[in-house]
């Protein structure tokens, strides 16, 4: 059966969320690490908290064959963040705890729940993150209408020798 194959390809954690914390990456403040940790790297997105379903595929990387896919996905390293498919279907934004030659362990919500995938299982139910597209010259801030205001009233006392 189709429920059957699902608790084959994964093994989604139901232990208590305080137990699977203890194994969590965290920041330093001890909270699960997500979208405002320090930890930033070419895998993580500022647009998404842990636990996220994913809103477009643009936010993942859909490789071109499952070797390419297998050699993306190998390379991983603990703390690096891809979308893992979970049992419900749906792509949610991870970050590896632990990981060996044959399994990756990701931790799936800020609870601190993990789903470990076998090698075998790994271009079906991982995909990378794609990095946020950020524009080589953001457009100027505008400022906001006070403080034009205020620039202008500071004008107008240097103008009048009243600063």
């Amino acid at each position: 059966s189709s429920s059957n194959q699902g608790s084959q390809i994964s093994r989604e954690n139901s232990r208590k969320p305080e137990e699977l914390k203890k194994r969590a990456p965290t920041t330093r403040g001890g909270e699960i690490a997500h979208k405002s940790s320090s930890i930033q790297n070419d895998t993580s997105r500022s647009d998404y908290n842990l636990g996220d379903n994913a809103l477009s595929d643009d936010h993942t990387i859909i490789e071109p064959s499952r070797e390419e896919a297998m050699k993306h996905i190998s390379s991983l390293k603990v703390f690096d963040f891809a979308f893992v498919r979970r049992t419900n279907g749906k792509w949610t934004y991870s970050i590896i705890s632990d990981r060996s030659e044959n399994m990756i362990r990701f931790v799936v919500d800020e609870n601190g729940r993990t789903k470990q995938l076998e090698r075998q299982y790994w271009v079906s139910n991982i995909r990378r993150a794609r990095a946020e597209v950020k524009p080589e010259n953001p457009p100027p801030r505008r400022r906001s209408s006070q403080a034009r205001r205020r620039s202008s009233v500071d004008d107008s006392l240097v103008r009048y020798g009243l600063d």
